[in-house]
């Protein structure tokens, strides 16, 4: 399994450098929020916004 890890942060990382998470999103589309070492939340760019309301359908 390949692991980008331009996408992933730590909650801490996402916390005091908000704008270094917006250009990565702006680069790869979502990134991943990690909490205590476990991911916890997507984040994803408003421009995919079709695509998770196919997910949900």
């Amino acid at each position: 399994m390949i692991i980008d890890t331009d996408k992933i942060f730590s909650m801490k990382e996402a916390n005091q450098n908000f704008s270094k998470v917006a250009r990565a999103i702006d680069e790869n589309g979502k990134v991943i929020i990690y909490k205590h070492n476990k991911p916890r939340y997507i984040i994803t760019s408003f421009n995919n916004k079709n695509e998770i309301d196919k997910d949900n359908k």
